[in-house]
């Protein structure tokens, strides 16, 4: 027993030896620690574009999409309250084989209002996150001159765009963006949701000043 725990212990040491670990601490505190991200010069001459997305028309398709669910979904509430009649229960005709269902009178207000609920909550739901996706989805950031501050352009819901701008000490980068695959999110102080940047089809321009400005996690309190 004992040769087998020497054994296990020994290939485990091994493997933590060769294992590498992406370093973080440039991503946490305003204060970055990685040489390389001191040696870059954030104090830009001019407005620098450090990352772009162009989806207008899957923004478009999407909120196209979620309107449409609304749509449908509102009016099957509309006809379930409307259309199924209030029929009391036969029970002179109800035995031991009776299923579940004939037991039951679907024309009550109680069950109408129950499935038209559902029916709005589904449709509203999913356009409103179709929305909330246009919002959340960042196009454009503008890292304006001098460094001190960015232009953040997100969509519209129906393809346009909305741009803004805010201090760097505002904006903290929620972890690393070499970290995610599909996404990386960003919080700006003041706003209550994040925003997301997708690191699948958007491009990064200069990844070393995105890092050493936008890319860094700050507090916000």
């Amino acid at each position: 027993m004992n040769a087998i725990l020497r054994n296990t212990f020994y290939k485990c040491s091994i493997i933590a030896k060769n294992l590498k670990f992406t370093p973080l601490s440039r991503f946490y505190g305003s204060n970055p620690t990685n040489t390389g991200i001191l040696n870059v010069d954030t104090k830009v001459n001019k407005d620098v574009v450090l990352y772009k997305f162009e989806k207008v028309r899957q923004v478009r398709m999407l909120s196209a999409f979620g309107l449409g669910q609304a749509m449908f979904w509102n009016y099957w509430a509309h006809f379930l309250y409307t259309a199924i009649k209030d029929t009391p229960v036969d029970e002179s005709k109800l035995d031991e084989n009776s299923k579940w269902y004939d037991k039951i009178n679907l024309g009550q207000n109680k069950y109408k209002i129950a499935f038209s609920a559902a029916c709005l909550f589904v449709g509203n739901g999913m356009f409103l996150a179709a929305v909330l996706y246009a919002r959340r989805c960042v196009n454009k950031i503008v890292l304006k001159r001098g460094g001190h501050s960015i232009l953040l352009s997100v969509y519209t819901p129906w393809g346009g765009t909305s741009t803004f701008s805010t201090p760097l000490s505002n904006v903290s980068c929620v972890y690393a963006r070499d970290l995610s695959k599909w996404s990386t999110p960003i919080k700006v102080k003041g706003h209550s949701f994040y925003y997301t940047l997708d690191n699948v089809g958007g491009k990064f321009n200069n990844v070393m000043l995105f890092d050493a400005t936008v890319g860094l996690k700050r507090s916000l309190k």
